[in-house]
């Protein structure tokens, strides 16, 4: 599915048992995640028990939807769509005596009925949400029906409702200079919301072909699925782009684009490539959408299933509500993932655009019967982003990955109860986008990989494909797939896993004896949620062990609470670690002494124990572990242990390393670690004589680097007639010197500065937007708290510029010290005004922290 944006503070944070080194605002070799991974997906808080929600069956197929055909124009003026839709159906099984078409928030203008080509008498009726149509005759199986709905369908008129901002399913973006704005339509179709602008069988267990004809302005590219038939111009200046697919996929998987874009065209790979970006960003496309071509032939080959339509193409919009979503060959994404060349580095944007390719198999291709199976669409998308990472950008970035991703589902888990990743049971579909279906889903793929092995899970899921293709599936069918190339009954491992909530807490306890040379091992496991009624999860688990200085591995099977082993070894074991590869989603109790955890650095484990093992140094007081961690992660290969070092040197103000922070500031090649160099030199008030900062300033073209430095040259100047150079830094389009920039003039109190802020209110990319707020609530604060109470208001805002401007009130509001009285109590009254007037349900949840 789409990629919901978190921003609720909590959400940033790892879970762990100990305390965590890793920043709220955790940077990768490129990309810094405001939002957790590729998805930031709802918590999976907010529904009751599952005892106490309604059992939520499969749609019924009563009509078979064969083909859609839309000729749509647009009214911008009232921000409606002008439809005429023909659809073909038949029935599916049986002999249809009602036709039920789903038709949300629509004028219908007149409806006609044809049977096998021969107009039909008929009654319908239309409550609002549902056309019902009663042919006078009875249809039966064999016949064909053509129906014709000329209609007037305004998606946004309803926007006064409460809503969670994602429910429209069209958008009108109108015109603003003041916002920089420009006129664009786009849609959102899942989970239930494409029948808000055409009428359908809104399931996702309906496929259908379709053809989509739109007439629109000369001045606008339309974008939809499949291939671009032709483009039909008019003498009005108009023209009608026809769109054709040809192959059947689920009413929420339709979509349409308009607006005025730069636009790519690669021709060099397996399937024509369209890349569609904001203007401005054209030469900036392979850094923005990185290596889709290498993407295609890996997935094709990993799946051993060609990509199965015609082209791909990716589209960048303005204001989208949600990260991105996997329609068909045309995947739109928020402009967040947008940047120049020199903004995007390392692993960059290779996630989100790995999980939207992705989709297209699994989801698209194959999709979930209905949505308590999601697992199915968004489990495989979010593992095959590891998959990608840990194959182009190596086996520890991919641990990585998957390491923040289990740390998340526990966190959400323990934040808000465990669910099970396939459940029945719900009263919202939408709730069920959470990091149980994504990233515990993701892990349990994990899992049978490594218990089937690559051959038979891969053979399995290639079959899965295969067998269920341009069709809908449930859990079981790929149960079965696996099942059937394998040989091993996967039953209890699905029930366990998928069905049942919660996942293990693994410990053990061992001793040698010395008298029969046998290692004797006892591994427990308890349910993390004390769910004592389920039976103790069956699963292969290995050892990881030291003797006479070799690293082996021992592979165990855990069926019951307590599994003892015995091994014979000629010695004691030097070191002992449970699942080193954290093949299994499971907590690990483990009571190492600080030489045992540096032990661990140097043996081959998962990265998530590195990471635990650095984090776990670097706090110890003894022996100079922490600064002998920090030496060995500064040296370390991997950007990760390098940042996590860094951050270490940051928090601690530990010193001594300057020389090497100044090396690894200009020489390092992650634009990323030499930005972090920079904040911790600057942090440590560690001071170069401008000469050199100039050097490095000019030598410098990455803009993460670039704000680093500028802020350590504002820290070590007298004021900022001392930096009259800085004005010529405005000129950046790059939002983090902006933000920056804000940060210096908030330093140096630069109250003549006002026409800066407010010339990139709007114009700063939102993940950026918070701090920049600050800066210019702090130095205007009476006219600051009037611009950004009309941004947290704005409902043509997206959700994270809304929530910026509402947090910068909240902090001068009930945060901030020595602030005017009646400046602090206006902010209290706008702060509340926002909080009892959203109608955003996502960003209520977020605003209760305000309260």
């Amino acid at each position: 599915m789409r990629i919901l944006f978190v921003i609720l503070s909590t959400s940033f944070l790892v879970y762990s048992c100990h305390p965590s080194l890793l920043n709220n605002s955790w940077d990768f070799d490129g990309f810094e995640t405001t939002f957790l991974d590729t998805l930031v997906v709802s918590s999976s808080k907010s529904e009751d028990s599952e005892k106490d929600l309604p059992f939520q069956k499969s749609a019924p197929k009563v009509v078979d939807l064969i083909h859609t055909q839309l000729s749509l124009s647009f009214d911008w003026d009232l921000q409606m769509v002008i439809g005429q839709a023909n659809l073909t159906l038949r029935p599916y099984y049986y002999p249809l005596y009602q036709i039920e078409i789903d038709a949300i928030d629509f004028s219908l203008d007149s409806v006609a009925v044809w049977n096998n080509c021969s107009p039909v008498n008929f009654q319908y009726s239309y409550d609002g949400s549902q056309l019902k149509i009663k042919p006078h005759k009875v249809v039966h199986p064999n016949d064909t029906i053509e129906i014709t709905i000329h209609y007037r369908a305004t998606p946004t008129s309803d926007e006064n409702h409460q809503s969670n901002g994602d429910d429209k399913g069209l958008y009108f973006i109108l015109e603003d200079p003041l916002t920089n704005r420009r006129k664009e339509i786009w849609t959102l179709g899942e989970t239930q919301w494409s029948a808000k602008w055409f009428p359908t069988i809104n399931q996702p267990n309906e496929k259908a072909t379709q053809s989509i004809y739109l007439t629109i302005d000369t001045a606008f590219t339309s974008i939809s699925n499949g291939v671009l038939k032709e483009s039909q111009f008019h003498n009005d200046g108009t023209k009608t782009d026809h769109w054709e697919l040809d192959i059947p996929h689920s009413p929420y998987l339709t979509s349409i684009t308009i607006g005025q874009y730069d636009r790519q065209k690669d021709t060099t790979g397996p399937i024509e490539l369209e890349f569609f970006v904001q203007p401005g960003y054209k030469n900036d496309v392979p850094s923005i959408f990185g290596r889709v071509t290498e993407m295609i032939n890996f997935f094709s080959d990993t799946f051993q299933y060609p990509f199965p339509w015609p082209n791909y193409k990716q589209i960048i919009v303005q204001d989208f509500v949600s990260g991105a979503m996997e329609n068909t060959t045309a995947v739109i994404f928020g402009d967040f993932i947008q940047g120049h060349k020199n903004e995007i580095n390392g692993i960059g944007n290779d996630a989100i655009v790995a999980h939207e390719l992705v989709h297209h198999w699994f989801g698209n291709l194959v999709t979930c019967e209905n949505w308590a199976n999601i697992t199915l669409n968004e489990g495989f998308a979010n593992y095959g982003e590891a998959m990608w990472i840990g194959h182009f950008h190596g086996k520890e970035a991919g641990e990585y990955h998957r390491y923040i991703n289990a740390q998340e589902y526990f966190q959400d888990a323990y934040l808000s109860g465990p669910i099970p990743v396939v459940s029945h049971h719900y009263s919202d579909p939408e709730k069920l986008f959470n990091t149980h279906t994504y990233n515990k889903g993701g892990a349990i793929l994990h899992m049978l990989r490594t218990y089937l092995g690559d051959r038979g899970f891969f053979d399995g899921v290639s079959l899965y494909l295969k067998n269920n293709e341009f069709s809908n599936t449930e859990m079981a069918h790929l149960r079965l797939a696996l099942e059937e190339v394998s040989g091993i009954d996967l039953q209890q491992f699905f029930e366990q896993w998928f069905y049942q909530p919660g996942h293990p807490r693994i410990s053990y306890e061992s001793e040698y004896d010395s008298i029969n040379g046998t290692f004797n091992l006892q591994i427990s496991q308890e349910h993390a949620f004390q769910q004592k009624f389920q039976a103790p999860f069956s699963f292969p688990i290995k050892m990881g062990y030291v003797i006479q200085g070799s690293y082996k591995e021992y592979e165990i099977f855990m069926t019951q609470e307590n599994e003892q082993i015995s091994i014979a070894l000629p010695s004691p074991p030097e070191f002992v670690i449970i699942d080193p590869q954290l093949n299994l989603l499971a907590e690990y109790t483990v009571n190492y002494s600080f030489s045992e955890w540096e032990k661990l650095l140097s043996l081959p484990v998962n990265m998530g124990w590195k990471i635990r093992s650095m984090e776990t140094l670097l706090l110890s007081t003894e022996d100079g572990y922490k600064e002998k961690t920090i030496r060995w992660g500064l040296q370390n290969a991997s950007p990760t242990l390098r940042e996590l070092a860094l951050h270490a040197i940051e928090n601690s103000n530990w010193s001594g390393l300057e020389d090497t922070l100044f090396k690894i500031s200009e020489l390092d090649q992650s634009a990323v670690i030499r930005a972090v160099a920079w904040r911790v030199l600057k942090d440590l008030s560690i001071k170069k004589d401008s000469k050199y900062l100039f050097d490095r300033l000019s030598k410098e073209n990455n803009p993460k680097v670039i704000a680093e430095i500028i802020q350590t040259i504002s820290l070590q100047s007298s004021g900022l007639k001392e930096m009259y150079w800085i004005d010529s830094f405005e000129n950046h389009t790059e939002s983090v010197i902006i933000e920056a920039l804000g940060k210096i003039y908030k330093q140096w109190k630069a109250v003549d500065k006002l026409s800066f802020f407010e010339n990139h209110l709007y114009t700063i990319q939102e993940i950026h937007s918070t701090n920049f707020y600050e800066s210019y609530l702090f130095l205007f604060p009476e006219r600051g708290l009037l611009k950004l109470y009309e941004i947290a208001k704005d409902s043509r805002n997206s959700r994270l510029r809304k929530y910026s401007a509402t947090f910068a009130i909240h902090s001068l509001a009930k945060v901030w010290k020595n602030i005017e009285p009646h400046v602090q109590s206006e902010g209290k009254i706008l702060l509340e005004k926002i909080l009892s007037t959203e109608n955003d349900r996502t960003l209520v949840d977020l605003y209760f922290a305000f309260k």
